[in-house]
């Protein structure tokens, strides 16, 4: 699914309607995980901070670009904690075992977006969301939205 989001306030909408999309869908049997790609700018660490606003988390969310993982506490009783991770330093699907990658993917009450998830793809769970995010003029951007597995 392609959706043109004209303006920032566009990719905090994608991000509140996917929110609501995934809080009432059915637990998997891992968590829930949100795959991100996009150029730098495009607009992956605002989805993020909308989908976490959305979730009712209180801290303002950062790209933890150096940390490679950040964790938070939601409102959300399906979803209570949301990890943001980074993975554009990773050089590799070895350096995801130092961040607890395998603990936190293992827990289905939790909700997992990632940034550059191409860095290490075959981390990724057979059921995903990927989102590819792009510029497409000014002050514009595309959002292709595919589900996979369940």
């Amino acid at each position: 699914m392609k959706i043109l989001l004209r303006g920032k306030h566009a990719t905090h909408e994608l991000a509140v309607v996917l929110g609501a999309a995934l809080s009432t869908a059915p637990r998997l049997s891992h968590a829930r995980v949100i795959a991100l790609t996009g150029e730098l700018g495009s607009g992956k660490t605002t989805f993020t901070q909308s989908f976490g606003k959305f979730l009712g988390v209180n801290r303002r969310l950062l790209s933890p670009t150096f940390a490679l993982r950040s964790q938070y506490k939601t409102q959300s009783k399906r979803y209570p904690i949301l990890e943001h991770f980074d993975w554009y330093r990773l050089k590799g699907i070895q350096d995801l075992s130092p961040i607890g990658w395998k603990e936190a993917l293992n827990d289905p009450a939790r909700i997992l977006i990632i940034e550059w998830p191409e860095r290490a793809r075959r981390a990724l769970p057979k059921s995903f969301t990927h989102i590819k995010l792009a510029h497409t003029k000014e002050k514009e951007r595309s959002a292709v939205i595919t589900f996979h597995g369940k």
